[in-house]
Parts: C-alpha cells; structure tokens; sequence
C-alpha cells in the first residue's frame, strides 16, 4: 500500500543536467499517477454513494487521499526547492548559498513528508483491514484479522517512533553543512521500518482470501478472478521489496527507487480498492425500481432476507457483484450451492460480498 519518496529524484537539480531532466520527468510521471490514483478513490465514493452506504473504511480511503495530495503537494515544492539527499561533503561545499538555503527548506519538507506518508500507508492498511472485517463477520477468520489490526497499529506507532528518532538531534534532517550522513539525508532507516511493516501486514493479511477460497467449489475462472482482486497485495510488496533495496543503494539508485515508490502508491490505492469499485461496472448496480425510490440493491437484500429462511444455517460466502450493499447483510450469492469448511457452520447470516 505507499508513496514513499517521489520527490528523492529532485536532489540531482542542483549538481547534474543530466539529473534534472530525470527529475522533470520523474515529476510528470508522479503528476500523472496523482490524477489516476485520484480517479480511483472517486469511483469508490461514487461507488458508495450509488449504494447508498458509507462505513469506517470510506472514512479511512478519504484520509488516505488527503495524505496523498499533500504528498503530491510536496513533490511538487520539492521539485522547486531541492533537497540534499545523496550529496556529499564536496557537492554540499560546492553549492551557492542561495542553494543551500532552499535546500534546507526542502529537507524539512521531506522530514514532514515522511509523516504524511506514514498516515497514507496506514490509512490504506485501514481501509483493507476493516474490507476483511467485513468480509468474514460471524466466522474464526474475523478474530484473525483483528489481530492484524494490532499488529498494523503496531507497525504505525514503529515507524513514527523510527522517523522521530532514526537521525538526531532532529536539526540534522535538514543539516546541509557539514554532512550529517546517508542516513540522515536519505532516510535509509525509516524506509527500511515502512517497507518491512507494509509487507508484513499485506503477507498476513492474503491469508484470508486463502483460507475463504480453498473450499469453496466455484469455476476455476471465478475463482481466480477473486483471488486477484483480493491478493493484490502481492504486487504491493513485491514493489515495496523493490524500493527498499533500491533506497539503500547510491544516489541513482535512490532515484530510481523514487518512481518504484510511486507506482507502488497507485497499486496499492487501486489493490485497496478494487473489491469495491468493481460493483459500479456491474449492470445490476444501476437497475432500480419503475417508481425510482428504491435501489436494485434493496431488492436483491430483500429477496436475500426470503432465501435465507429456506435455507440452512450454514453460513454463505456470496457472489462477486454488489459490495456491502447494506451494512448488516449480504447482497448476493458467490456460489449457487455453498461449500465451506464445517466448523464455520455457526451463523446464519453471511459473510458479506467481495466484489
């Protein structure tokens, strides 16, 4: 789920021509995927607003735009100011004053992004976790996915503590001369603690799309399709895996790990959701009744509620097409003929649906 360091390519402007034209490019390439990751978290809200729902996990998926644009907000400041990462005691020595003075605003604008960026990460973990709240209400799985909330609690609070404390006294963040040192002008530490917790808490996390689908008997073709959307996880850290290394690297490599950083943003806002906006394109989302005062949605719930009486008490995983179209039932089935492991046998209601 992270934008991480769009803005580490904007340290070049000031040494290498060559540099400067990576970072304007780097910038349009952040722009754009700005204007993307924007789209998508609008198609969730109108997603939800079609719905006519809005729960906890909406409120988080706005938190997390907001952190975005400020991020953004500040690749675009940095893009002007300039910041010092990489740059040696040499190259800090040989800066014009004027420089030195810009990029000691920029380095304290990136020591205040790094916070910022923590919120988007876990504002994004938030959002998925309360999806899978969701998703597995009344079976064994919802007491694992609350542990997974304290353990991304747990890896938050790490990482705002490894910012506050991995270069100091605080003033070197932004120290230009003399050299306060890598770690402190690129981060490596607080990189290294985000990274490690994005991907421990995705890795953990995959496990209930897993378990939910290894039982159940659907077409192959189905089967995949939901897992893709609910492990897209997978491409999320193996872009954060990426970055990390990249980070630790030189100057080019940090550079480069900045455009990693930023298309592992965009996976994560559109693996966050996915599941959701995937309703909108379905025709049944946009049927409504002649009189036009009711949704589709409260007539599928409706015929649900009817079903549900002539079945037994086994609980139901449901068919991907309308997502949490009420917030306390289920929409629509997954499979004609549900097939779940026995012990989960203890509900009658049904876990809500997925996509």
């Amino acid at each position: 789920m992270n934008t991480y360091t769009c803005w580490y390519s904007t340290l070049f402007t000031a040494t290498l021509p060559r540099a400067y034209q990576m970072a304007t490019e780097t910038q349009i390439e952040c722009r754009a995927e700005y204007a993307i990751g924007t789209g998508i978290f609008m198609l969730r809200w109108a997603t939800r607003a079609k719905m006519r729902l809005w729960e906890l996990g909406d409120w988080f998926s706005v938190s997390a735009w907001v952190f975005f644009t400020i991020i953004y907000a500040m690749v675009e400041y940095l893009s002007v100011m300039g910041a010092p990462i990489g740059l040696t005691q040499a190259q800090r020595e040989a800066l014009p004053t004027a420089m030195k003075i810009s990029m000691r605003e920029g380095a304290k604008a990136m020591f205040a992004s790094f916070f910022f960026l923590i919120c988007l990460v876990w504002s994004l973990k938030a959002c998925l976790i309360v999806f899978f709240l969701n998703l597995t209400k009344n079976t064994p799985l919802r007491n694992y996915v609350w542990a997974m909330a304290g353990i991304s609690v747990a890896c938050f609070l790490a990482a705002i503590i490894a910012q506050f404390t991995h270069c100091l006294p605080l003033h070197h963040n932004w120290q230009i001369l003399p050299d306060p040192g890598k770690e402190c002008s690129a981060g490596i530490i607080i990189n290294i603690v985000i990274a490690v917790g994005n991907v421990l808490v995705d890795a953990l996390l995959l496990v209930v799309p897993a378990i939910m689908l290894k039982d159940v008997r659907i077409r192959i073709w189905r089967k995949v399709r939901i897992g893709f959307l609910l492990s897209l996880g997978i491409f999320v850290m193996t872009m954060a895996i990426a970055r990390c290394i990249l980070s630790i690297g030189n100057s080019a490599q940090v550079a480069q790990a900045s455009v990693w950083a930023q298309r592992e943003a965009l996976v994560s806002i559109f693996a966050v959701n996915a599941p959701i906006i995937n309703a909108l394109f379905r025709s049944e989302t946009w049927r409504t009744q002649a009189s036009g005062s009711n949704s589709y949605s409260k007539q599928l719930y409706s015929s649900e509620n009817s079903r549900a009486d002539r079945k037994s008490k086994n609980f139901e995983i449901y068919k991907m097409t309308n997502i949490e179209t009420t917030s306390k039932e289920s929409t629509s089935e997954l499979v004609q003929s549900p097939a779940v492991p026995a012990q989960w046998n203890s509900s009658s209601r049904s876990i809500k649906s997925v996509v």
